[in-house]
Formats: structure tokens, sequence, C-alpha cells
């Protein structure tokens, strides 16, 4: 449907038209955008020609920019260099850095079709069982696959400090915590603790995509990785923690799932947790002796951006979207969950 009346945040639509009509071919106005995505960070939109040519286009949020993680250039650039020693991730076509034209700078990258699997009805409707089935595995294989560029040679050489990534995560979310907590629980600050009384030795340094899931993918409708998305949190570090992320968002039951929604993974027909992990070290013959650690920090690091979500709510409860009396617990589950997790690892 055209949305020419449509409220576009971020997109002043005329001066945003006449940009993308002199600098990527095929999109020529009238454009059609239409807002995609779940997240509440960079905004995304798709648009599309009469013509039927369709683009991407990403841009920081409206309000709120934080650090690296809404530097269009840098995310510009990790897609570049990665789409050149052929990774699956959309190619970009173009970046405008001039601020004038809509308030801040944007990219555009190609568009690439295919479910991403971030809701039941999204699973229902464009996966079957048997390519439900190979989910998992082509997961485990695309993120092995990452983690074996040489990224010094893909031009990436200067893009994260590399080194100590766990006390920098540790260092950042804790002062997040700081910076955005809205009660007193003294779980959260013990767990810090002890994950930093037992940070394990980094045993190799790779580009990690910092929020690898099922969300952040595009699935064919047979089950395998077409593209990876959403490379705002991007870096380089341990690639043990990119694997730790998307295995707590692949959990076996409703007990350990993160939050309270059910899980793609609980659904019929996709594979185990354990599966997910064999296809991955099979594929990269990796040592992930210290998962047990990095699964437990991503509980913890969750929690704290759980948080950061319920701050947001108490300072603008117009933002909407969420049920601050099912944060709270949500962020309780997870410290429990990072508790339990760090546990079992020293046992």
């Amino acid at each position: 449907m055209p949305d020419a009346g449509a409220e576009l945040p971020g997109i002043d639509r005329a001066a945003v038209q006449d940009w993308l009509g002199r600098h990527v071919p095929g999109l020529e106005p009238p454009l059609e955008f239409r807002r995609v995505g779940r997240g509440r960070s960079n905004l995304t939109y798709r648009v599309s020609s009469a013509g039927g040519t369709t683009a991407v286009l990403r841009r920081p949020p409206v309000a709120g920019q934080v650090e690296s993680a809404q530097d269009m250039g840098r995310e510009r650039r990790v897609l570049e260099c990665l789409a050149a020693v052929g990774q699956p991730v959309p190619r970009p076509l173009a970046h405008c850095t001039d601020i004038r034209v809509t308030g801040a700078d944007f990219y555009v990258m190609e568009h690439v079709d295919g479910v991403v699997a971030d809701s039941e009805q999204a699973v229902h409707d464009g996966l079957a069982p048997e390519a439900r089935a190979r989910v998992g595995a082509s997961l485990a294989r695309t993120l092995a696959g990452l983690h074996a560029v040489d990224h010094e040679a893909a031009g990436l050489a200067d893009f994260g400090r590399g080194q100590d990534y766990a006390g920098r995560q540790l260092r950042r979310w804790s002062r997040q915590w700081e910076l955005t907590h809205t009660r007193e629980l003294p779980a959260v600050d013990r767990h810090a603790a002890r994950l930093r009384d037992t940070v394990p030795p980094q045993d190799a340094t790779s580009v990690v995509h910092g929020d690898y899931t099922t969300f952040n993918t595009i699935l064919g409708p047979d089950g395998e990785v077409r593209a990876i998305l959403d490379w705002e949190l991007s870096t380089i570090g341990d690639p043990v923690a990119d694997l730790a992320w998307l295995l707590m968002w692949w959990p076996d039951d409703q007990r350990s799932a993160p939050l309270g929604a059910t899980p793609v993974s609980l659904m019929d027909g996709f594979a185990q947790r354990a599966d997910v992990l064999e296809a991955y070290v099979a594929a990269s013959g990796r040592d992930v002796e210290h998962l047990r650690w990095w699964l437990s920090l991503s509980y913890w690091k969750l929690a704290v951006i759980l948080e950061g979500i319920l701050y947001r709510w108490h300072q603008d409860p117009a933002m909407g979207g969420h049920d601050p009396g099912a944060l709270e617990p949500g962020v309780e589950k997870l410290v429990g969950l990072a508790e339990e997790t760090l546990a079992e690892g020293a046992r």
C-alpha cells in the first residue's frame, strides 16, 4: 500500500526522495517508505519505487544516540568489507553524510528477500517443518564463517580493540547499570563481581556481530541463512561471545528462555541448543571451553539492557511498547539464569 500520508520518523520524505533519485539507480521518485524491524535503536525503512526497485535505508534514532552504536559510516564500512570477502550481508549502495538532507547521515543497502524468524507467525508463514530443521545448523555454520574472516586482510584491522573483550563488555554494561537502574538489585552487582573474578582468557580474536540471533538474520524458505543484518554493535573481540548470545536466544525449554515470549526455537521442527553448538564447533574447530562464562555474561547483559528499557519508560511513559510490570520480573529472571549458568560452569 502506498504510504503517502504515513508518518516517517527521521525521514524528510521530499529531501530523501530527491537524494535517493540522484544517488541510487532505480530509486527515482515517487518512492514508498515502509518502516521495518523490531528494534528501538537505528531506524530501518524499506524503500520501493514504482519501477520495482527495492532497497533498505538505515539512519540513527531521532533521539538518544549512544557512542558508536549509531555510527552509520561504521556500519556501512563493516558491510562493505564483509561483502567484499563473500560474507552473507546486504551490499551497501550509497551513504549520505549531509545531515541537512534529513537531520542525520544515513546509508542505503540492497534489499534481501526472505524470512526473519522473529515470531511464531513469521515461522508459520515462511518456514515449513523440514526448513526449520536446517535453521540451527545454518545459523551456526554462518557464524563460524564470519568468525573465520581475516579481519585485518578484510580492511577491519582498526575496527575494534580486539583484546580484553570480556573486560570491555563488563565495564561497558556495568556503567550502563549504574546510569539506568530504577531500583536496588544487589544481585546484579554481585554477579558482575563474580564475572570479573572469573574472566576467561581470550583465545581468539575475530569480527563479532554483537547481536547474532534469528531476529537479525534473513532466511530463505529452505531454512538457510541469506543475510546477516543489524551490525550496529559489531566490533573486534572474542568470537565465543557471539556463540553464547545466539545460544541464549535458543533455549531448550521455556524456563531458560530469556524473555516471556516463546522463542521460535521451541516450535516444532527446530534443532536443540546442543545441536546448534555441535554444528558451530564442527564448522569452526573452535575451543568453547569457556562458553558457560560467556552465556552467563549474556544473561546478565540482557538484564541490564532490559532495565535500561524500563528506565526509559519511567522517563517517558509515552514511548509505549512495553509493560513495566512485565519488565521488572524479566530482569530478575535473567540475573537468576546468569547466576545458575556460572555456577554450573564451575562444577
